[in-house]
This record gives C-alpha cells, sequence and structure tokens, in this order.
C-alpha cells in the first residue's frame, strides 16, 4: 500500500538519522581521531552509494537526478535522509501489461469504434497505444468564456442531475463559491442524488472547515480526500497530489478545466488584482472517459466504496449528442509513468504545420521540452506564449517562468506576460487541434501528479480559443531581451540558479 510504504520510508529515514547522531556521539568519546575519520569515510560512501542509485535510475528524468545529485553533495548524509523520506515513490510501478489488466474493469465500458481510425500515425495514436483511451466522436465541448459563468454552469447541472455527481478537485477553499455549491448539492441529495467529491488534502489543507464535511456528510454526500495528510506534512507520498479537475453529471454532461473551488476562480478573492481561467462544458461520448477516470480514482486512492460491476453498467453508459469536436482522455498516473500528456505535447509541437499557441501560469519544462520546440521553430512554425505578469502565492514562480524566456526568444518564439494571474491551461495547433486539461508546464505536472488532459479535434473551439487567446495578447506584455536583462541583475540571476537546480522538486 502506498500509504504503508511512505510511513516506512519516513521511518527509515529517522533510523538512519538517529544511529548516525548516536554513532557520532559513540565515536567522538570513544575512539577520537582514527574514529571520526572512519565515520565520515563510511558516510561518504554512504552518499556516493545513494548518488550512484539515483545515477543509474531509469525512471528519473535527467533533470530530477540532477536536482538530488546536488542536494546529496550540498547536504552529504542529510540529502540522503532528504531522499529516503520524500524521493522515493510509495507507488509500486506497472508496466504497460500490468496497468491495461488493472484498468480492464474500467475500460471494458468504453466504445472504440471510432478510434480504429486513429490506430496509426496521427496525433491520437500514442495515448490509444499507450493507454488504450478512445477517441470519440460524438460530443460537443464549449468555451466557458468567464468566471461568473463558470459557477452558473455549475448550478446548472446540478439542478438538472438525476442519478449522480462526481467532483474532482485540487483546492476547496470556504467562501460564497462552496457555500453556494454545498447548498445546492445538499438539496440533491435529499432528492436522492448519489453525490462523491473527491479533493487533495494538501491542495485543501490551508482553506477547508473540517466542519462543512461532516455537515456534508450528514447529508449522505461523500466527500473524501486523496492522500489524507498524517502528522508529517511532507513525506513520499504527500509529493504526489491529484491535481485533476472535473466535474460530471448523470455521465452526460461534464465541466472541464483548471478552475478549483474557491473564490479566486470566481475572481472575487482579494489574493489576485486579477484572477483568469478557461473551462468546457463537455457533452457526449467522452464523458465516459471522464468518469470512468474518477471512478478509477475513487476506488484506488479516495478509499470510497468501491463500485461494483453492476454500477459500473449504470455509471458509464455513454450518451451521444451532436458531434462539433473528436475528443481523447489522457491521464498521468503514479503508478503507471508511461508521460503519455507530456509525450502528447512533444508530438503536438513537431507536427504542427502554422502555428503553436500556449497559455499556461506555470512554465518551467525539462530541456527536451525546448528541443521539440526548436524542431516546430526550425520548420518555420509561429511559436508564441502567453504567461501571468503576477505571482500566485508561490513567490518564485516568475523567477521560474521568466529563467526560460532567453531560451524561447532564441528559437524566434514570442513571449507575453498578461497583467493579473492567469490560470488558463490550453494549447492550440494550428486551426485543428486544442490540448487543455489539469496540466501545467512543469516537472510535477508531467512527472509526478495525478493529471488529465483532453485532446480534442476541433476547428470551432480552436477558433473560440484563438480568439481569446488574441484578446489576451492585446492586453499582454511582449517580452524582449531588454526586458530579462533588466529583470535579471545579480541579485536575481542568483536565485534563479538555485531555483533552476531545484526546479523537477517545485
Amino acid at each position: 500500500m502506498p500509504r504503508t510504504s511512505a510511513i516506512l520510508n519516513t521511518l527509515l529515514a529517522f533510523i538512519l538519522f538517529l544511529l548516525l547522531t548516536v554513532a557520532f556521539f559513540i565515536v567522538y568519546k570513544y575512539i577520537h581521531t582514527l574514529g571520526i575519520i572512519l565515520y565520515l569515510i563510511i558516510l561518504q560512501i554512504t552518499c556516493v552509494c545513494f548518488a550512484f542509485y539515483i545515477l543509474c535510475s531509469k525512471k528519473r528524468h535527467i533533470n530530477t537526478k540532477t536536482c538530488w545529485l546536488f542536494g546529496i553533495l550540498l547536504l552529504n548524509i542529510f540529502g540522503v535522509i532528504i531522499f529516503i523520506s520524500v524521493g522515493v515513490s510509495p507507488f509500486s510501478e506497472k508496466n504497460k501489461k500490468n496497468f491495461l489488466i488493472h484498468r480492464q474493469r474500467y475500460l471494458m465500458f468504453e466504445d472504440y469504434t471510432h478510434s480504429k481510425n486513429y490506430e496509426k500515425n496521427t496525433i491520437f495514436s500514442y495515448a490509444l497505444h499507450m493507454q488504450h483511451s478512445p477517441i470519440y466522436k460524438n460530443n460537443t465541448i464549449d468555451l466557458i468564456d468567464n468566471n461568473v459563468l463558470l459557477l452558473k454552469h455549475m448550478l446548472k447541472l446540478i439542478r438538472e442531475a438525476e442519478h449522480h455527481i462526481h467532483i474532482s478537485t485540487y483546492i476547496i477553499h470556504n467562501g460564497i463559491m462552496f457555500d453556494i455549491l454545498a447548498n445546492e448539492l445538499i438539496k440533491k441529495a435529499k432528492e436522492g442524488v448519489k453525490i462523491r467529491i473527491m479533493y487533495d488534502d494538501f491542495g485543501a489543507k490551508k482553506g477547508l472547515d473540517k466542519k462543512i464535511i461532516k455537515i456534508l456528510e450528514s447529508h449522505k454526500i461523500q466527500i473524501k480526500p486523496f492522500n489524507i495528510l498524517g502528522y508529517i506534512t511532507f513525506n513520499s507520498l504527500t509529493n504526489y497530489r491529484n491535481h485533476k479537475k472535473v466535474f460530471i453529471v448523470d455521465n452526460k454532461y461534464a465541466i472541464y478545466g483548471g478552475s478549483n473551488i474557491g473564490d479566486e476562480y470566481l475572481g472575487i478573492s482579494k489574493l489576485y488584482n486579477s484572477f483568469t481561467d478557461t473551462n468546457f462544458v463537455v457533452k457526449g461520448e467522452i464523458v465516459t472517459s471522464l468518469n470512468a477516470s474518477f471512478i478509477h480514482d475513487w476506488d484506488k486512492y479516495a478509499c470510497g466504496d468501491r463500485f461494483s460491476m453492476e454500477q459500473l453498467k449504470i455509471y458509464l453508459t455513454p450518451h451521444k449528442t451532436i458531434s462539433n469536436a473528436n475528443a481523447q482522455f489522457i491521464s498521468a498516473l503514479p503508478d503507471y509513468r508511461d508521460n503519455s500528456i507530456y509525450n502528447s505535447y512533444v508530438q503536438l509541437f513537431i507536427n504542427a504545420k502554422k502555428s503553436i499557441k500556449l497559455i499556461t501560469p506555470y512554465f518551467n519544462p525539462p530541456n527536451d521540452f525546448f528541443n521539440a520546440l526548436e524542431i516546430a521553430a526550425a520548420n518555420g512554425v509561429e511559436i508564441e506564449i502567453i504567461t501571468p505578469a503576477d505571482n500566485d502565492d508561490k513567490k518564485y514562480v516568475q523567477f521560474m517562468n521568466r529563467s526560460n524566456y532567453a531560451k524561447m526568444l532564441n528559437l524566434k518564439c514570442k513571449i507575453y506576460e498578461l497583467s493579473g494571474f492567469i490560470h488558463s491551461k490550453f494549447l492550440l495547433i494550428d486551426d485543428q487541434y486544442v490540448f487543455t486539461g489539469s496540466s501545467n508546464i512543469d516537472f510535477r505536472s508531467f512527472f509526478i501528479n495525478l493529471e488529465s488532459s483532453l485532446l480534442i479535434e476541433s476547428t470551432i473551439l480552436n477558433s473560440k480559443l484563438n480568439k481569446q487567446f488574441e484578446e489576451y495578447k492585446s492586453q499582454a506584455t511582449l517580452f524582449t531581451k531588454r526586458l530579462i536583462d533588466d529583470f535579471f541583475n545579480r541579485r536575481n540571476k542568483f536565485i534563479a540558479s538555485l531555483l533552476n537546480v531545484s526546479k523537477p522538486l517545485l
């Protein structure tokens, strides 16, 4: 079990620290100089062994290896202790065969009829092969234009619910948004609608009142955390976070995008001068993939009531709608690291013909991410990226984002910063494809967190998002080499250098 593994990792780190402390005092008191030299040699051998283990690890990205090696070099044995406590995965990783066997009880309710057209040499082929993620054509995906409309759409779907409501969110903060939603959910629960809410305990630790959880549970609403925080907040398990956001009703409708549950996502929080996000109303067959993913996570990670096969037949009955989009759901899980979301970005970049337009709040990719953009740029593809001008609650974000601007300018890309904090996450390829979801452009989203994305083929949706992108661009500041040089004085260069080494763990 992951929780048991995390506890054992932390316990092992504590025992190692305790043994080393006791050994040091014994050596210092009774054996003196020769013993201290021997003790230091043993410490160095231990550090070298762990460094060699990290270096030979096949499942860690090269930037992550560099980060941990630097930590051990800087902190010596204390770096080893931190690595054991936080850096060792508590999940038993599966290969593709075992992953698909485990997911079979959910995948068997998916429809692969349309997917046969995309088995080879298409944008959709990779995730279809690696995750058996089907492509659905009977879908309608509409853009939610602003923050206020997000809440209106949520309330509309809650009131239309007849059978079940499934909500997955990284953050729940007490406030106006949560109070309104909770009241409506309680009304529906009284009508017999089955409601399940899954949130990340780390993401909600600052803003969720446990009294409200008890009120919801008293009305038979199931609300469960992903990774319950114990006495030790930071350990190898809480390093993995459920960053997915989805709001599903009756397997017919979903709200999908980047927004959590908190007043800032309605643009009414005092923490931000301006807060912008992008979400979508999804209808049709692809909702089955969203719902199957939620149920899988609920069964495995939330310790909720495990769904029986009879329940799955009811909950995962697909519903068709008038089609305006082909869509494929792609997920990232801690026990199956096929890197499908990251590899989808790379594949989309390389296959772009005219333009790449990217909006992201966090722009901190691995080095080989830039290689794919370099190939696109060499092929004459126009590349534009928009990031926020303001930080969120993490003060280092601006340093991390701007430290990558010079690389992009060298590729003849255009970088814009939009005033306020923009939480939107979407990629537009030419006039045809949209790639959007919970994933940021950073190591945590690509290689650590539970994340999800939708790969969408729709000229209609692409056109709407293109219009939004151009509106943001007209209000944003175009970054130049001079602006970058002005920002990175000696102090900021030093800070950026430290952050650059540690970026795989941020």
